[in-house]
């Protein structure tokens, strides 16, 4: 079971993930589940306005999910990701602290994500 604390602007939603038949949902799918208002527009990974910060606060023992390709690229591109932090990511040496919430599966991991504006695509 995974909790997620949703935080933006001092509120906070949490909302617990128990995914039994192995399905991973999106941290977006989750927090339009929860009434959570994080922004988000194509839903695939190509407009990136769905950026949220995360911050891994128990990750089980196979790590969290990895970066997607459009992750890397979109992220790196904005400057919101350096190579040195996707290949810590992709090594699992540490989380990613940006993600798409549209590509982000959660499984077992505790996190907060931050959807506050500032961590919009701008």
């Amino acid at each position: 079971m995974a909790l997620i604390r949703f935080v933006s602007n001092g509120q906070i939603v949490l909302q617990s993930i128990v995914s039994s038949d192995g399905r991973m949902p999106t941290v977006l799918s989750v927090a339009r589940q929860a009434g959570v208002g994080v922004l988000f527009n194509c839903e695939v990974g190509d407009c990136a306005a769905c950026i949220v910060g995360v911050r891994t606060l128990h990750a089980p023992a196979q790590g969290v999910f990895p970066l997607t390709d459009k992750e890397r690229f979109l992220l790196r591109a904005m400057g919101r990701l350096t190579d040195a932090d996707i290949a810590d990511a992709d090594a699992g040496r540490r989380p990613a602290n940006v993600r798409l919430a549209c590509q982000y599966r959660v499984g077992d991991e505790d996190i907060i994500v931050d959807y506050g504006h500032a961590m919009g695509g701008g």
